[in-house]
């Protein structure tokens, strides 16, 4: 059943919690024992040994993880595998119901210097009613983003759901909110801080909104680059 709603996305509603719930639940009642493995990087042969419920985390270079080798040692183990690489616009979802736009600082913009970045984001009447789309933005590394900073966050402004490193992560509803009538509202302002830490040029990548468990409904905030930290 899982694996159904999975491969099957509803486009009227999000599920992400459900399966959430129905994962932990599966995992819950899976048999685990202790097991070990072995890999070989650099040359070097190394054994693990996991208990029930242990993992092991790598976090390699390109080229480390061409020459990574694995071999199972006792019991069952399983792999996942992530890894980022520069977005390709024409993988990009592009829903014509979604508007996605973004504000980026400029002027002279001093070292240590917070700035403010806001995103824009409507629904047509069309678009899928979910609590949650996200929006993802990966911010140039001669800015930090700040956790804690006034941005006015309200009726009218929604703030970062997580800020990880240089991710910044929003969760905005289709209605973002209703009127005093109870009409709904379908477009919400995405704000978050930043500080300025290097000066130069650097490449901004596009900013992404995606309705969990529907690939196509989705859209971008084209990349670009911005000059940063001027004195």
């Amino acid at each position: 059943m899982m694996d159904y709603v999975r491969t099957q996305p509803s486009h009227e509603t999000s599920v992400a919690l459900e399966l959430v719930a129905a994962a932990g639940g599966a995992l819950a009642r899976t048999p685990a024992a202790a097991a070990a493995f072995a890999y070989t990087l650099d040359g070097v042969r190394t054994e693990v040994r996991l208990d029930q419920g242990e993992s092991e985390t790598l976090v390699l270079s390109a080229a480390q993880r061409a020459g990574l080798r694995l071999e199972p040692v006792a019991g069952r183990t399983g792999l996942a595998v992530a890894w980022r690489a520069p977005a390709d616009p024409a993988a990009l979802p592009r829903d014509t119901s979604l508007t996605l736009s973004r504000t980026l600082p400029t002027g002279s913009l001093p070292v240590d210097h917070p700035v403010t970045i806001e995103m824009h984001v409507a629904f047509a009447p069309s678009a899928p009613e979910a609590p949650c789309y996200e929006v993802v933005e990966e911010v140039p590394s001669g800015l930090a983003p700040l956790t804690s900073w006034d941005i006015g966050a309200g009726s009218d402004v929604v703030g970062p759901a997580s800020v990880v490193g240089q991710r910044v992560t929003f969760c905005v509803g289709n209605p973002a909110r209703v009127d005093a009538a109870g009409k709904p509202i379908r477009e919400a302002t995405l704000r978050y801080a930043a500080r300025v830490v290097n000066e130069g040029t650097y490449t901004w990548e596009p900013a992404v909104m995606q309705l969990e468990g529907a690939a196509d409904v989705g859209t971008t905030v084209p990349g670009g680059s911005v000059s940063i930290g001027t004195r």
